[in-house]
């Protein structure tokens, strides 16, 4: 029996509104929203938030947000897309006891991580591993207990401009066994890093900058570690390397070996700046100020270049030796890095 054209109109309008509510409860957003009580369902709106990162990410459109309500552990995520994670006026944490917190893996992606405290409880790899990316923000953080704190190893043959590039900002990023920062690039890529208004503390070594990666520090902490900042140039890489760093209005320190260690074999380049009233302190039982001892002639390169240079304008404190005699050392006034006397 057929029904009436009035009757199956309503039934087909049901029908479609259904399917088209299913889909639309699945669409991804630009803004998602996750809690220690939600659920990994839904579209992770304000009032059926997501639990994990994981998936608020998966219903997150390229380029949107990740709200964070409350405080609590959201797990270990992967970002392979434009996006920001916001996690400020709460707590929010990732615990890595193995592995990685955060991998940021977007190929021309720009991402931002606010507010979140990264917890690698001795054994966890990396805080935040970025391997591939165009732009990285990353403030108001707190990492500690990893491998390294943060890894910046591009991977890919970018080529040109220099990317990533990297800001990590307000930072504190504590008690990590290799280092605080990693910065290098282990392929054809390029790695530029900002680092503003960070404490870098207790790290086996605060910041270690590796081939084709150019760090600079302004007003940070970086103390308390076996070697402040090392610059360590391998060469090998496809394109043309470098490794070098500029410390501007920050405090370095060591406990045991260099504050500042410049290192350089193959065919890079190796350098160093210190400047701009920065306050150089060995600590406690430094011996080295600066060293090189690693910079060495070698078969495709005879003659090695470690620099390090400051302007004149730092103040130093428990001052060790100047060692690393292949290095090559700039510095003005010339007697500055040689001299006993204590100037704070």
């Amino acid at each position: 029996m057929k029904l009436p054209l009035s009757k199956l109109l309503p039934v087909a309008f049901l029908v479609a509104g259904a399917f088209g509510l299913a889909g639309s409860a699945q669409a991804a957003t630009s803004r998602t929203f996750v809690s220690t009580s939600g659920s990994d369902t839904g579209a992770c709106s304000p009032t059926a938030p997501c639990r994990t990162f994981a998936f608020a990410l998966s219903q997150t459109l390229a380029g949107g947000e990740i709200v964070i309500l409350n405080s609590g552990g959201y797990g270990p995520v992967t970002i392979t897309q434009s996006v920001t994670l916001v996690g400020e006026g709460v707590h929010p944490a990732v615990t890595a006891a193995s592995g990685n917190g955060i991998t940021i893996a977007a190929a021309s992606g720009v991402v931002a991580l606010r507010g979140l405290s990264l917890i690698g409880t001795g054994t966890g790899t990396n805080g935040v591993s970025i391997t591939a990316a165009a732009s990285v923000v990353m403030s108001d953080m707190t990492i500690g207990g990893f491998q390294n704190g943060i890894n910046i190893a591009e991977t890919t043959t970018t080529s040109g401009l220099p990317t990533p590039v990297v800001q990590v900002k307000d930072t504190v990023i504590k008690g990590n066994s290799v280092a605080g920062v990693v910065a290098g690039a282990t392929g054809a890529g390029l790695v530029t890093v900002t680092i503003q208004g960070c404490q870098i503390l207790e790290n086996a070594t605060g910041i270690l900058v590796e081939d084709q990666a150019h760090v600079i520090v302004d007003s940070t902490d970086v103390l308390y570690g076996a070697t402040g900042v090392n610059v360590n140039a391998v060469g090998g890489q496809a394109q043309a390397t470098a490794a070098s760093i500029d410390v501007l209005y920050s405090n370095l320190g060591s406990n045991s070996t260099a504050v500042v260690s410049v290192n350089q074999t193959g065919t890079s380049t190796a350098a160093a700046f210190l400047g701009a009233n920065t306050i150089i302190d060995a600590n406690l039982a430094a011996t080295t100020f600066v060293g090189g001892a690693a910079c060495a002639p070698s078969a495709t390169n005879t003659t090695p270049t470690c620099t390090i240079t400051t302007d004149g304008a730092n103040e130093i404190t428990n001052q060790g030796s100047v060692g690393g005699a292949a290095a090559t050392y700039s510095q003005s006034p010339a007697t500055l890095l040689t001299s006993s006397a204590t100037f704070l």
